[in-house]
């Protein structure tokens, strides 16, 4: 039987040969890049979703609540787009390429 030692050599050398693969690595990437554009929507879906009665009635009264929504929107409604932009962009620059070229060209596809 193996030791806990030898499966985690195992392991590793398979999560390393995984993490080399440029598909893997690329879209790694352009999904890390996508965390602050994400947790920017998370954050004003927080804000305009927040259950307090008067913090409510003062985003409606004021108009601020469509302006506060807009954010969370383009966000979560886009995603997709910048998913495929930033996974082409960085596959793109590990080969050494034009990555907002390659972007560009991946969202027309």
């Amino acid at each position: 039987m193996a030791s806990g030692a030898e499966w985690r050599g195992k392991i590793q050398k398979a999560s390393t040969k995984i993490q080399k693969n440029n598909y893997i690595s690329a879209i790694s990437n352009g999904l890390m890049a996508l965390m602050p554009i994400l947790i920017l929507g998370a954050i004003f879906s927080l804000i305009n979703a927040l259950k307090l009665e008067p913090y409510q009635n003062f985003l409606e009264s004021s108009g601020l609540k469509t302006y506060t929504a807009i954010p969370a929107s383009i966000t979560t409604d886009l995603i997709a787009l910048y998913a495929v932009f930033s996974i082409a962009y960085n596959f793109a620059v590990q080969l050494k390429q034009q990555g907002f070229s390659a972007g560009i060209l991946a969202l027309m596809h």
